[in-house]
């Protein structure tokens, strides 16, 4: 299972500026910007917005997929072997998908493999690649 974020991700964005700033937005926007908030504790202040919203996007990936894990049958099925999951950022400017660290004993990318290109990737989650698919896939030295 792949918990893709994405770069200049608005909704990110928008919960950086409701830390700052509680401006009166909808319920409804308010709810999905509480679900970011908990990723965003901790992000450097002096980093200039770029980097800020890049560092939140993959808190918040981390975020999700260890609510996921924590599902009692996610768990059970992550424990058996069944299933792993993949924290990953898809960049918009360039296409690559950036894999995230392991987040728990049971998550991570698929074997363990270093992906190329997303071709690869995607046949190792099992998936029948598509010719021209134009995404490629690096690994995160970092966190």
């Amino acid at each position: 299972m792949v918990i893709l974020g994405h770069s200049s991700c608005g909704a990110v964005s928008a919960a950086l500026d409701h830390l700052s700033d509680p401006a009166e937005e909808p319920s409804e926007i308010v709810s999905l910007l509480y679900q970011i908030e908990p990723a965003l504790s901790g992000i450097r202040k002096d980093l200039n917005r770029e980097d800020q919203v890049a560092e939140a996007v993959k808190r918040n990936v981390d975020l999700a997929v260890r609510r996921l894990s924590r599902v009692p049958d996610m768990r059970k099925s992550l424990k058996a072997g069944r299933i792993k999951i993949v924290g990953a950022v898809y960049n918009m400017g360039s296409g690559k998908v950036e894999l995230l660290p392991y987040t728990s004993p049971f998550c991570g990318d698929p074997g363990g493999r270093h992906y190329s290109n997303g071709l690869v990737f995607m046949e190792a989650l099992g998936h029948v690649s598509q010719p021209g698919m134009g995404c490629s896939v690096i690994r995160s030295s970092t966190r």
